[in-house]
């Protein structure tokens, strides 16, 4: 009875359920091979896992079972491809643990498709990159310095025209990044105070328009301070030169 009831747990779950030897022999597997990889419940047993790894992942796969090895009983989780009888790749969770039996170690493992949470990582990341590469072809910067005056972010493409590059002043001190312009720290310590600023800005012979506020927790603490800063010495000279233009016609 409990027999047929672990038989019936085993082919009811959507996870495939494998016993491997260390050889890599396929032991057992349950019905969900067939949901997820497309082979019947037979077809598999006896053949090596490895011939359905991507080569890639054969190394991962290796280091785990080396681990599960050294430490029996011990939980082993990697991510992988295995190949779909159709010949495509799919991305599975593997969790398992060695168990040594009178027949020698063999592997008890349950793989879940997480291919959708790998093609949605996958977007995510693409569209990540898409928009730092936006940000960095453009006259900003945007910045994230937390409570201690170091900063969290630091992108843009008017980072080169002060001397920095996207992503370098990460993990240092807003005051050390721009010692020579003390302005620009005054302004997070504002924002770090709870004072959303807005300030015209000279930095390093260019003109910035820089708008910071303060960053809260959901219990209202202040985490941080966020803000973007725009190259605006072209606007800048503009409007001087258009000064200077009307004094000389009110001189006339």
């Amino acid at each position: 009875r409990s027999e047929r009831y672990l038989r019936d747990l085993t082919e009811s779950t959507s996870d495939i359920l494998a016993a491997i030897r260390i050889d890599g022999a396929i032991e057992y597997e349950n019905s969900a091979v067939e949901r997820v990889l497309g082979y019947q419940r037979l077809e598999r047993i006896g053949r090596n896992v490895f011939d359905f790894i991507h080569p890639d992942d054969i190394p991962l796969t290796i280091d785990s079972i080396r681990a599960g090895m050294q430490e029996p009983g011990s939980v082993q989780r990697i991510e992988v491809r295995a190949r779909h009888r159709n010949g495509h790749w799919v991305w599975l969770e593997s969790v398992g643990a060695i168990k040594l039996e009178k027949t020698g170690p063999i592997a008890i493992v349950a793989l879940r498709d997480i291919t959708d949470r790998k093609r949605l990582q996958a977007g995510q990341a693409d569209s990540e990159t898409r928009i730092r590469n936006i940000v960095n072809s453009s006259p900003v910067i945007l910045f994230e310095i937390d409570t201690n005056g170091n900063y969290t972010l630091s992108e843009g493409g008017a980072l080169e025209r002060v001397g920095r590059k996207p992503g370098e002043a990460v993990g240092t001190s807003v005051d050390m990044v721009y010692q020579d312009v003390p302005s620009v720290p005054q302004i997070i310590r504002r924002a770090l105070s709870g004072e959303t600023v807005s300030v015209e800005v000279p930095v390093r012979k260019r003109w910035f328009r820089a708008s910071a506020a303060p960053i809260y927790d959901d219990s209202g603490v202040i985490v941080a301070a966020a803000g973007v800063a725009v190259d605006i010495t072209e606007l800048k000279a503009q409007q001087q030169f258009a000064e200077r233009e009307s004094c000389l016609l009110e001189m006339l």
